[in-house]
């Protein structure tokens, strides 16, 4: 696939980062819960929050499943929370996922938690987006109405799709199963 095809929500939330702390010839300050992905997509253009002394322009969160996920780097996210200019980012607001092991809690039940103990009021980012849906297809040049999503959640897949006007289809494979009635 041609790399304008290819869109995530990290790099997604790897924009907006860009995007909203460019000024001042310093480069955004970050806390990340995420993945080696979004790593790869900011390393060299922003500073890695590794303390509670530092200052963090915002606390990067995707599903606890990866190996930057830790209960010590939870409470170093909430230390940085609890201050008034740290914003919370989740990577995607899917409050859960289905893996190998069973039903998973996803990123945006993971930014949930944080949220609500930091009284913080967080900024998502891919599906169920539409904003996310119409910057995929604007990247790829088409309009949403001449797409149809594939997925396999109806809440994170489906409905972003349809509330940005694309056609969509349910794969019984993840998280929706016909024994859930769907």
């Amino acid at each position: 696939l041609p790399e304008r095809h290819i869109y995530s929500c990290v790099a997604h939330a790897a924009e907006y980062i860009l995007e909203t702390w460019r000024e001042g010839g310093r480069k955004p300050r970050v806390l990340s819960l995420s993945t080696d992905g979004f790593h790869e997509l900011l390393d060299g253009k922003v500073h890695w929050v590794e303390g509670v002394k530092e200052a963090c322009d915002a606390v990067a969160v995707a599903a606890p499943i990866n190996h930057r996920f830790s209960l010590d780097r939870l409470f170093l996210a909430q230390q940085h929370l609890l201050r008034p200019a740290t914003q919370l980012l989740g990577m995607c607001a899917d409050r859960c996922f289905t893996s190998k092991r069973g039903v998973e809690i996803g990123s945006g039940g993971m930014t949930a938690l944080l949220a609500y103990s930091a009284s913080k009021e967080p900024v998502f980012f891919g599906k169920p987006l539409a904003g996310f849906i119409h910057t995929l297809c604007r990247r790829m040049g088409v309009a949403a109405p001449e797409c149809l999503l594939v997925g396999d959640n109806l809440e994170a897949d489906n409905a972003g799709a349809r509330a940005a006007g694309m056609d969509t289809a349910l794969i019984l494979t993840g998280e929706e199963r016909l024994v859930d009635g769907v």
